[in-house]
């Protein structure tokens, strides 16, 4: 049996094409079989942080437009599966304290500020 170089570069590359073929197949599985991390993205908590921030500084510019919009708590979601607790109190005339949290879909945040009517944009961070 006579064999020339053209016959075994072919059966070569069929085999290699073969056990390409097998690796993909058993990656594409193993890679199926990986269940997704529970790691919150950066975004996320950016964008929970900038809501909490938001909201406390909306109720106090309402509130200094008209006085009859006094602060209060409240909860709302702000993205799905996540929802946000703003506590208010009144701490002084003019000043209030807020606590608020972000819970859900594995965040948790929280954050605790005064405000003051006359500069309604500036919070004092507490914790």
């Amino acid at each position: 049996m006579i064999c020339n170089r053209k016959g075994f570069s072919l059966i070569y590359m069929m085999l290699l094409a073969g056990l390409v073929t097998l690796f993909t197949a058993f990656t594409a599985y193993y890679l199926s079989l990986i269940k997704p991390s529970n790691m919150v993205s950066v975004t996320t908590l950016i964008s929970a942080d900038y809501q909490m921030e938001s909201a406390i500084i909306m109720q106090m510019q309402r509130y200094k437009e008209k006085s009859s919009n006094e602060p209060k708590s409240f909860e709302k979601e702000i993205m799905l599966g996540i929802k946000m607790k703003v506590n208010c109190s009144k701490v002084a005339d003019g000043e209030y304290l807020f606590e608020a949290d972000v819970n859900g879909r594995n965040i948790h945040r929280q954050i605790k500020v005064k405000g003051c009517t006359d500069i309604p944009d500036k919070l004092i961070f507490l914790e």
